[in-house]
């Protein structure tokens, strides 16, 4: 599987496109979990990864 990653000029530019990509409703779980456990599951749930072994990690 090839993954496609963007670049940014600044760290600024990536927290705020960070921040839009997590707007997301696809996201709200994540947003809305209780703890970094939950948090972590519902990014994979959400689709939000790029490797396999995401939960294991």
């Amino acid at each position: 599987m090839v993954c496609k990653f963007r670049k940014y000029d600044s760290l600024d530019d990536s927290l705020l496109d960070h921040r839009k990509l997590l707007s997301f409703n696809r996201y709200k779980s994540v947003i809305t979990s209780k703890d970094y456990k939950d948090a972590c599951q519902n990014v994979y749930n959400s689709g939000y990864y790029t490797d396999t072994e995401y939960l294991k990690n």
